[in-house]
């Protein structure tokens, strides 16, 4: 398989040519990353490498299952903070029919992955609760969520288990549900409800099989 690694070095500011799904740029302190397929792109991992003697890995993606995707010639900032002489390279790209391009490398990102299924439901959940019981039944699930949590949220957890993941499922919905009720606070229930029926639609225009991909690595 041809390979995606694009290396970046910002002392040269050179750059490799090629016909691969993502091409990576340098610009001064940051790296953009451009489409460069036919596809919608909904997924994209990418490994930076700084520092000497003794190198340092950080990785940097970005899921757009449940928003608008990083289409054909579009260009997004990757990696925000590039530091000077560090290379990156792209590691894994999924595309809005399911397909995958290269290998997941970073555990956290199989996780974001298998996280969408149970986004999908808690969304589809708040969706179906107001419909029923309208503000005071979302009120109800949005607040069932956050107090789920057993420790603050964004507490860090092992990543790689499957208690982990659980864990961090609950974490994860317990501040989509506090980020939801601010919005509700700050502009309505309205835009709460076109937030997720968005979210919704969207992930029912992607292929089944990016719902339940499990991540090649």
């Amino acid at each position: 398989m041809k390979t995606l690694c694009l290396l970046i070095s910002l002392a040269s500011a050179s750059l490799a040519q090629t016909t691969d799904p993502v091409i990576l740029e340098p610009e001064r302190t940051l790296a953009t990353a451009t489409n460069a397929s036919a596809k919608e792109i909904i997924y994209i991992e990418v490994k930076v490498t700084s520092g000497t003697p003794i190198p340092v890995t950080s990785y940097n993606s970005r899921d757009f299952f449940f928003g608008y995707g990083f289409g054909p010639a579009e260009t997004i900032n990757m990696v925000p903070e590039l530091p000077e002489n560090a290379k990156a390279q792209v590691t894994f790209v999924q595309f809005a029919d399911g397909s995958t391009w290269g290998k997941v490398d970073c555990p956290k990102s199989a996780e974001d992955l298998r996280m969408r299924e149970p986004k999908l439901k808690f969304y589809e959940g708040l969706l179906a609760a107001y419909a029923h019981g309208g503000e005071p039944a979302l009120d109800a699930v949005l607040n069932a969520q956050i107090k789920a949590a057993r420790r603050p949220l964004y507490a860090p957890v092992q990543i790689g288990d499957a208690t982990s993941f659980e864990t961090r499922v609950t974490q994860v919905l317990a501040g989509a549900a506090a980020g939801l009720l601010r919005i509700k606070e700050q502009a309505g229930t309205g835009w709460v409800l076109t937030r997720l029926r968005h979210k919704v639609r969207t992930a029912g225009t992607r292929s089944r099989s990016a719902l339940q991909t499990v991540a090649p690595q």
